[in-house]
């Protein structure tokens, strides 16, 4: 479980991921691609294999939800 709080609307608090409901959810997953894409080109494993986990979190969460 990923504990850093991400801030997806800009009028609400940051949240933790197992908090957030599913258009919140699909928004950092595609936040997430983008970024393990862009840390790709720039040739950044480490921070691409993190928007990787991040991203893989949020699919497994959305998936989890009726």
């Amino acid at each position: 479980m990923i504990k850093r709080k991400f801030k997806v609307n800009r009028k609400e608090p940051a949240k933790r991921i197992d908090q957030m409901n599913k258009a919140e959810l699909t928004k950092l997953r595609d936040y997430a691609t983008f970024m393990s894409n862009a840390a790709g080109y720039a040739d950044d494993g480490g921070q691409q294999n993190w928007w990787i986990s991040v991203e893989n979190e949020c699919d497994s969460l959305i998936k989890s939800l009726p």
